[in-house]
Protein backbone atom coordinates (compact mmCIF):
# COMPACT_ATOMS: atom_id res chain seq x y z
CA UNK A 1 0.00 0.00 0.00
CA UNK A 2 2.86 2.39 0.66
CA UNK A 3 3.83 2.49 -3.00
CA UNK A 4 0.27 3.46 -3.88
CA UNK A 5 0.41 6.31 -1.35
CA UNK A 6 3.70 7.50 -2.80
CA UNK A 7 2.36 7.26 -6.34
CA UNK A 8 -1.04 8.91 -5.79
CA UNK A 9 -0.40 10.85 -2.57
CA UNK A 10 0.35 14.57 -2.31
CA UNK A 11 3.46 15.55 -4.14
CA UNK A 12 6.47 16.89 -2.33
CA UNK A 13 8.65 19.51 -3.84
CA UNK A 14 11.77 18.05 -5.43
CA UNK A 15 15.04 18.85 -3.77
CA UNK A 16 16.92 21.56 -5.61
CA UNK A 17 19.78 20.35 -7.79
CA UNK A 18 22.24 22.73 -6.14
CA UNK A 19 21.54 21.19 -2.75
CA UNK A 20 22.36 17.73 -4.11
CA UNK A 21 25.60 18.88 -5.68
CA UNK A 22 26.77 20.66 -2.61
CA UNK A 23 26.01 17.69 -0.39
CA UNK A 24 28.16 15.11 -2.21
CA UNK A 25 31.52 16.07 -3.72
CA UNK A 26 32.51 14.02 -6.77
CA UNK A 27 35.49 11.74 -6.08
CA UNK A 28 38.30 11.80 -8.69
CA UNK A 29 37.88 8.09 -9.56
CA UNK A 30 34.24 8.76 -10.57
CA UNK A 31 35.38 11.13 -13.32
CA UNK A 32 37.78 8.49 -14.63
CA UNK A 33 34.98 5.92 -14.50
CA UNK A 34 32.64 8.28 -16.37
CA UNK A 35 35.25 8.82 -19.07
CA UNK A 36 35.85 5.05 -19.40
CA UNK A 37 32.09 4.37 -19.68
CA UNK A 38 31.79 7.03 -22.37
CA UNK A 39 34.70 5.49 -24.31
CA UNK A 40 33.14 2.04 -24.06
CA UNK A 41 29.80 3.44 -25.25
CA UNK A 42 31.44 5.05 -28.28
CA UNK A 43 33.37 1.84 -29.07
CA UNK A 44 30.16 -0.18 -28.81
CA UNK A 45 28.38 2.22 -31.17
CA UNK A 46 31.24 1.86 -33.69
CA UNK A 47 31.13 -1.93 -33.37
CA UNK A 48 27.35 -1.98 -33.91
CA UNK A 49 27.77 0.21 -37.00
CA UNK A 50 30.42 -2.19 -38.37
CA UNK A 51 28.22 -5.21 -37.69
CA UNK A 52 25.28 -3.57 -39.47
CA UNK A 53 27.51 -2.74 -42.43
CA UNK A 54 28.75 -6.36 -42.57
CA UNK A 55 25.19 -7.69 -42.33
CA UNK A 56 24.06 -5.49 -45.21
CA UNK A 57 27.05 -6.59 -47.31
CA UNK A 58 26.35 -10.22 -46.47
CA UNK A 59 22.68 -9.89 -47.38
CA UNK A 60 23.65 -8.10 -50.59
CA UNK A 61 25.99 -10.98 -51.43
CA UNK A 62 23.25 -13.50 -50.78
CA UNK A 63 20.82 -11.58 -52.95
CA UNK A 64 23.42 -11.57 -55.74
CA UNK A 65 23.82 -15.32 -55.34
CA UNK A 66 20.05 -15.82 -55.37
CA UNK A 67 19.68 -13.75 -58.53
CA UNK A 68 22.39 -15.72 -60.34
CA UNK A 69 21.04 -19.04 -59.07
CA UNK A 70 17.51 -18.19 -60.17
CA UNK A 71 18.47 -16.81 -63.56
CA UNK A 72 17.86 -19.17 -66.46
CA UNK A 73 19.15 -18.96 -69.97
CA UNK A 74 16.61 -17.66 -72.46
CA UNK A 75 14.35 -20.42 -73.68
CA UNK A 76 15.22 -22.80 -70.83
CA UNK A 77 12.11 -24.59 -69.62
CA UNK A 78 10.82 -23.98 -66.11
CA UNK A 79 9.77 -27.14 -64.30
CA UNK A 80 8.61 -25.52 -61.05
CA UNK A 81 4.95 -26.25 -61.78
CA UNK A 82 5.67 -29.90 -62.55
CA UNK A 83 7.80 -30.29 -59.41
CA UNK A 84 5.12 -28.61 -57.26
CA UNK A 85 2.47 -30.90 -58.77
CA UNK A 86 4.60 -33.94 -57.98
CA UNK A 87 4.95 -32.77 -54.36
CA UNK A 88 1.17 -32.41 -54.16
CA UNK A 89 0.70 -35.90 -55.64
CA UNK A 90 3.15 -37.33 -53.09
CA UNK A 91 1.18 -35.73 -50.27
CA UNK A 92 -2.08 -37.08 -51.71
CA UNK A 93 -0.55 -40.58 -51.87
CA UNK A 94 0.48 -40.33 -48.22
CA UNK A 95 -3.02 -39.22 -47.23
CA UNK A 96 -4.66 -42.03 -49.22
CA UNK A 97 -2.33 -44.66 -47.75
CA UNK A 98 -3.01 -43.38 -44.23
CA UNK A 99 -6.75 -43.50 -44.99
CA UNK A 100 -6.55 -47.11 -46.11
CA UNK A 101 -7.10 -46.53 -49.83
CA UNK A 102 -4.00 -48.25 -51.19
CA UNK A 103 -5.38 -48.73 -54.73
CA UNK A 104 -5.91 -45.01 -55.32
CA UNK A 105 -2.50 -44.28 -53.82
CA UNK A 106 -0.93 -46.82 -56.17
CA UNK A 107 -2.60 -45.11 -59.15
CA UNK A 108 -1.26 -41.72 -58.11
CA UNK A 109 2.20 -43.23 -57.59
CA UNK A 110 2.02 -44.35 -61.24
CA UNK A 111 1.41 -40.75 -62.31
CA UNK A 112 4.34 -39.57 -60.16
CA UNK A 113 6.57 -42.25 -61.73
CA UNK A 114 5.63 -41.11 -65.26
CA UNK A 115 6.41 -37.50 -64.38
CA UNK A 116 9.68 -38.67 -62.82
CA UNK A 117 10.69 -40.40 -66.06
CA UNK A 118 9.81 -37.23 -67.99
CA UNK A 119 12.05 -35.14 -65.73
CA UNK A 120 14.87 -37.66 -66.06
CA UNK A 121 14.71 -37.40 -69.87
CA UNK A 122 15.01 -33.62 -69.61
CA UNK A 123 18.10 -33.89 -67.40
CA UNK A 124 16.55 -33.18 -64.00
CA UNK A 125 16.86 -35.48 -61.01
CA UNK A 126 14.12 -35.15 -58.38
CA UNK A 127 15.14 -36.22 -54.89
CA UNK A 128 12.04 -36.91 -52.82
CA UNK A 129 13.81 -38.77 -49.99
CA UNK A 130 16.64 -37.03 -48.11
CA UNK A 131 19.90 -38.96 -48.01
CA UNK A 132 21.22 -40.10 -44.63
CA UNK A 133 23.04 -38.19 -43.30
CA UNK A 134 20.96 -35.31 -44.57
CA UNK A 135 22.69 -33.03 -47.07
CA UNK A 136 22.22 -29.38 -46.10
CA UNK A 137 22.98 -28.38 -49.67
CA UNK A 138 19.87 -30.18 -50.91
CA UNK A 139 17.38 -29.95 -48.05
CA UNK A 140 16.41 -27.23 -45.60
CA UNK A 141 14.64 -28.02 -42.32
CA UNK A 142 11.35 -26.10 -42.12
CA UNK A 143 9.68 -27.69 -39.11
CA UNK A 144 9.48 -30.52 -36.63
CA UNK A 145 7.14 -33.42 -35.95
CA UNK A 146 6.98 -35.89 -33.09
CA UNK A 147 7.21 -39.54 -34.09
CA UNK A 148 8.29 -42.27 -31.71
CA UNK A 149 9.40 -44.65 -34.47
CA UNK A 150 12.21 -42.36 -35.72
CA UNK A 151 15.45 -41.23 -34.14
CA UNK A 152 15.72 -37.69 -32.84
CA UNK A 153 16.79 -35.34 -35.66
CA UNK A 154 15.99 -37.81 -38.44
CA UNK A 155 14.06 -36.50 -41.46
CA UNK A 156 10.42 -37.46 -40.93
CA UNK A 157 8.66 -36.05 -43.99
CA UNK A 158 9.64 -34.32 -47.22
CA UNK A 159 7.51 -31.23 -47.75
CA UNK A 160 9.19 -30.17 -50.99
CA UNK A 161 11.47 -32.39 -53.08
CA UNK A 162 14.89 -31.19 -54.19
CA UNK A 163 15.90 -31.12 -57.85
CA UNK A 164 19.31 -31.39 -59.48
CA UNK A 165 20.50 -30.67 -62.99
CA UNK A 166 23.67 -32.74 -63.09
CA UNK A 167 25.48 -31.70 -59.90
CA UNK A 168 23.86 -28.23 -59.73
CA UNK A 169 21.01 -27.72 -57.26
CA UNK A 170 18.04 -26.36 -59.21
CA UNK A 171 15.56 -26.47 -56.37
CA UNK A 172 16.19 -26.75 -52.65
CA UNK A 173 14.07 -29.30 -50.84
CA UNK A 174 12.27 -28.82 -47.53
CA UNK A 175 11.87 -31.43 -44.80
CA UNK A 176 10.30 -31.86 -41.39
CA UNK A 177 12.57 -33.50 -38.84
CA UNK A 178 11.68 -35.65 -35.86
CA UNK A 179 11.97 -34.33 -32.30
CA UNK A 180 11.15 -36.67 -29.49
CA UNK A 181 9.31 -35.16 -26.53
Amino acid sequence: MSWLKRLFGPRREPTPLLALEAAAPVPPWALELLEAVQKVGRAQARAVARIEALESKLEGGFSDLRSTANSRPAGAPCFDEVLDAMDTLDEACRALEDGGNAHAAQGLRGVVDRLQRFLTRTGLTRIAEPPLPMDGRLFRVVGIVQRHDLADGAPAQVVRAAALAGERVVREGEVLINRRP
